[in-house]
């Protein structure tokens, strides 16, 4: 096994770890991480393109005006937002949540 902070590739016999015993990009947990971030961004875009599609229909179909379609607007958000921010706290405490218990 490679010492950390050697110069050696990685390889099938060597192992990449970030300093601290964080996540390393050489890794499979690493990989998995960048994947899920990557997908989660994706996901995110595609929600917003999603609702605004969504905007004139939902419209339609309650009889709202804009005033009132802003509002559906901004209560969807700070829902997304505070639920984002909620599993983001529960996710980064090292605990597997239960410091937010």
């Amino acid at each position: 096994r490679a010492p950390v902070g050697s110069a050696m590739p990685p390889g099938p016999t060597t192992e990449l770890r970030a300093e601290g015993g964080g996540l390393a990009l050489g890794t499979a947990p690493g990989r998995l991480a960048l994947t899920a971030t990557v997908a989660a961004g994706g996901m995110a875009s595609l929600d917003a393109t999603v609702v605004n599609v969504a905007l004139p229909r939902i419209g339609a179909d309650l009889d709202a005006s804009i005033s009132s379609l802003q509002w559906v607007l901004t209560g969807y958000l700070l829902t997304l937002a505070s639920l984002i921010l909620l599993g983001g706290r529960r996710s980064g405490t090292g605990t597997g949540g239960a410091a937010c218990s």
